[in-house]
């Protein structure tokens, strides 16, 4: 039997999380929701996603710190990271391109159709959906 994939998302926006957490369940992802830094980083430790989503913008808090203590953590510096940020605040010209303090991938909002494609794939290449 195969196992789902899980997916950490932090995103401080509720509707937005709401959003994508509707969006990867749909695409059989098992999802967890965090709007802030440290409930982030309880569900990373206890839950040890496969991947997670990390909007660089929090309210109250920057996402890079999130990120930075991520890669400095020895349980969790291999987990895949997708961030998510305006192209603008963080000088980028595409998509795609490695984010800041050592994300995987990032991917600009606001998420358009094809940001949100974008988003899917670089999910999809670091959590890939296992065959039952």
């Amino acid at each position: 039997m195969a196992r789902t994939p899980h997916l950490l998302v932090v995103e401080g926006d509720p509707r937005a999380a709401g959003l994508l957490a509707r969006i990867f369940e749909v695409d059989d992802y098992d999802v967890a929701v965090a709007r802030d830094i440290d409930f982030a980083l309880m569900l990373a430790h206890s839950q040890r996603p496969d991947a997670i989503l990390l909007d660089l913008e929090l309210p109250h808090a920057y996402g890079g710190d999130l990120l930075r203590a991520l890669r400095t953590d020895a349980t969790l510096r291999d987990v895949p990271i997708v961030a998510l940020s305006n192209a603008f605040d963080l000088g980028l010209s595409g998509e795609g391109n490695s984010a800041p303090f050592g994300a995987n991938a990032i991917v600009t909002k606001p998420l358009v159709v094809e940001s949100l494609l974008i988003l899917l794939d670089r999910v999809h290449d670091f959590a890939p959906l296992l065959e039952a």
